[in-house]
Formats: C-alpha cells, structure tokens, sequence
C-alpha cells in the first residue's frame, strides 16, 4: 500500500508540473501595461496570411486614458502588416468591432463590453530596430478608468514564410508623465531555423517555447499513462 501512494504522488506530480510547465510556456497571452490588459484573443486564416486579434481592456483602475498602443514585429520575418490601412494623418479610419465570434462559436464579446471607438492607423519600418510596426493612436471615445471596456483590433499580416506565435512586442502609451510601457504578447514570429532547433539558444524565446510545451505534454502524459496501468495493475 506503500508503494502504490508513492506512485500515486508520482503521477500526479508528472501531471500537475506538465501542465505547469505548459502554461507558463504560454503566459505571454495577455500583458498588462499601465493597467491596461492587453490580451491575444485568436489568429485566423492560413500559413502565409493570417489576421491576429487582440484586445484591450480598461478595468476602472487606470491613472490616464490611453493614447496609443502598438504591435511590432521582427522586420526580417519578411511580414508586412495587411490590415487595416493606414490613416491620413489626423483622421481616425479604425472602427473597433462591438462583435467577434471566435472559431469555436462564441461570441467573445458576450464575456466583454466591446466598444466602438475610432483609431488613427500608422504603420512604420524601424531600421534601427529591426521592427516592423503598427500603431493604432487617438481613440474616440478614449479607454480610460471612467469607460472601463474592451476595444478589440484585427491586424492582418501577410508573408512569404510560415506565420507560428511566439512572443512579440507590444506598448502601450498613456502620454502625458504616464509615458509608455512594453511588454511582450503573442504574436506572429518566424519559423525557428535549424540552427536554433539545435542550439536552442536563450535568445530564442520562440524555440525555448515550444522545447517548453512540448515537455510539459510529455509530463501530462506520462503521468496519465502511469494513472492508467496502475489502476489496470490495482483492478
């Protein structure tokens, strides 16, 4: 009797540091920076054209309304932001969804207040940088802690190679003495390259992922497995 608790502990232990493993892996779903929730809500489409959408949440406890927010993306993935088009300057050409089913049927916005605002879209190469970036600037109405709801954002990229998820610039500017802050969301990055696979280096957050999901489902299952012969052994 021994034996079989210790070996009950060690599968639940298998089980419980897989799934541990694998939602730390995947904890740059959302951000939250100058207490605004940015959260990736879905990607669409197929390999080389897809549609990320994300949303951003004012909770009622924010200290300024929100200026302006951005995705940026590595510039030698080869990506190039699709959708939406960007604005002259000065005029807001981005109109918030109020509705969004997600592929499994539901209506995200049934769980959030999704808002209609309006955004000025522009679009730039940062050379020095290494990004290719996408702002959306000016809302009317602006998210702020007297307007505490969800504006949602559907960004269309387009590529010649494979789009996967991986972690991916994101700052959100207040203006004012509030300034900005960055943080890391899902978004699209490149495929990792033979060499990373091998080397899996640290400065391959996209590869270290993945090396991270892929051991935690083998915790998962192993211990799921252990679970099942040893009640067939008990039986």
């Amino acid at each position: 009797m021994l034996i079989l608790r210790y070996s009950y502990k060690a599968i639940l232990i298998a089980i419980l540091a897989g799934a541990l493993i694998v939602s730390v892996a995947l904890g740059a779903g959302s951000a939250t920076l100058r207490n605004y929730q940015v959260d990736f809500v879905e990607v669409t489409g197929t390999t080389n054209s897809r549609v990320w959408t994300y949303a951003i949440t004012a909770n009622g406890d924010e200290s300024a309304a929100l200026s302006e927010w951005t995705l940026a993306i590595d510039n030698s993935c080869d990506f190039k932001f699709l959708t939406p088009a960007s604005s002259t300057p000065g005029v807001r050409s981005y109109t918030t969804p109020t509705s969004y089913v997600l592929q499994g049927g539901s209506d995200y916005c049934a769980s959030h207040t999704c808002q209609a605002a309006q955004y000025e879209v522009a679009k730039i190469i940062d050379l020095a940088a290494g990004l290719r970036k996408i702002t959306f600037k000016n809302p009317d109405p602006a998210l702020a802690s007297g307007n505490p709801v969800t504006h949602l954002f559907q960004i269309g990229i387009i590529s010649l190679g494979e789009q996967r998820i991986g972690d991916t610039g994101v700052t959100v500017d207040t203006g004012g003495t509030g300034g900005a802050e960055s943080g890391l969301v899902f978004g699209a990055v490149c495929p990792p390259t033979a060499v990373q696979l091998v080397n899996l280096t640290a400065s391959s957050s996209n590869s270290t992922m993945y090396l991270a999901v892929l051991i935690g489902i083998f915790l998962a299952i192993v211990g799921l497995t252990g679970f099942y012969i040893l009640r067939k052994k008990i039986a």
